[in-house]
């Protein structure tokens, strides 16, 4: 998208960065008006939650740390003289906004003879990721720093340069937490399904509503069909009330929030609605506005709104009309 935009703007100087930005931010446009037209098309999941008894705050990823190592083997080097070295290597996966999973496991390697540069290759694929990260150091004790700007695409290696890994005070380190759910908007619904096959649905409350106070005044039992309430906080981070009274397994539906697109390999989201010009048409107009060129920007802001109605309207007729919970009330 980012190099249509720019062949659009025939010969107008716009930075990357503001092209990116324009981007995102139409992005961010349509998000919002699309959840006002419907929220029902727009829900992700289900995602599994394990909660753990005595559980106070979780919070929510929707890419899973990996679980193996990097593979390791090894190839000729350019200088044939290289001496024989250590690598050590880990790998996150990476969303299209630069958001990560904790590191997977180090795997430890050491080449067989002269001239030999290690290869580095990541044994699994996730949904949701676009690519993966590498954090690698030349020493069996060495800090493993990262070695790309970019995720690499998934289902690709690395080769170990002759000149050995990257490593400078300031290269990002691994990270310390998993920070892939930054694609929710909030929870739409949550349940967990007994061994019996009921699905037993959780209440979503606000954490300072009176429900979830009576809530708070409980203690959970270990029973399966106990009730909870639930909160999403600081957008991340899940609160329950009573506090956990077994482990249990949850499946929750939330809201698709866009990510800010980082990469230029990112994909556009919202891939069912045809939404391509819009967001092309916004960006133009953001951008001809930053140039002071007003009329360009006015003209290309009447499309935009042109083609988001298109968007909204697209959306409101995929989806159908569906039962939706009705509240009794006494006339």
């Amino acid at each position: 998208m980012a190099a249509e935009v720019v062949d659009w703007l025939r010969g107008s100087k716009a930075s990357e960065a503001q092209v990116n930005s324009a981007i995102n931010d139409a992005i961010d446009t349509e998000f919002k008006s699309l959840i006002r037209a419907s929220l029902s098309i727009l829900m992700g999941g289900p995602t599994d939650l394990t909660i753990s008894a005595a559980a106070e705050r979780t919070t929510l990823i929707t890419i899973a740390n990996p679980t193996s190592g990097p593979g390791i083997s090894e190839t000729d080097a350019d200088d044939p003289t290289l001496a024989v070295h250590s690598v050590r290597a880990a790998y996150t996966y990476a969303t299209e906004s630069g958001t990560e999973t904790l590191p997977s496991p180090e795997t430890d390697y050491t080449t067989s003879g002269l001239g030999k540069v290690a290869v580095i290759t990541h044994p699994q694929t996730v949904t949701g990721a676009i690519g993966w990260n590498l954090y690698a150091s030349g020493s069996p004790t060495g800090t493993l720093v990262k070695q790309n700007d970019e995720p690499f695409a998934l289902n690709t290696s690395y080769t170990e340069p002759d000149g050995g890994f990257t490593f400078e005070p300031n290269d990002p380190e691994p990270p310390s937490e998993n920070t892939t759910g930054d694609n929710i908007f909030y929870i739409r619904h949550m349940e967990v399904q007994t061994t019996n096959g009921v699905l037993k649905a959780w209440n979503n409350a606000d954490i300072d509503s009176d429900f979830m106070r009576r809530q708070g005044l409980t203690i959970a039992g270990t029973s399966e069909y106990q009730s909870y309430a639930y909160d999403l906080i600081n957008q991340r981070q899940l609160e329950i009330r009573p506090t956990m009274g077994a482990t249990l397994r949850a499946c929750y539906f939330f809201i698709v929030k866009p990510r800010r697109l980082a990469f230029s390999n990112s994909p556009l989201p919202f891939p069912t609605v045809p939404d391509t010009k819009f967001i092309r048409c916004q960006a133009l107009s953001d951008i001809f506005l930053a140039l002071r060129e007003y009329k360009a920007s006015e003209s290309w802001q009447k499309k935009a709104d042109t083609e988001l109605a298109s968007c909204v309207l697209a959306i409101t007729a995929m989806n159908r009309p569906k039962n939706q919970r009705v509240t009794p009330f006494r006339t």
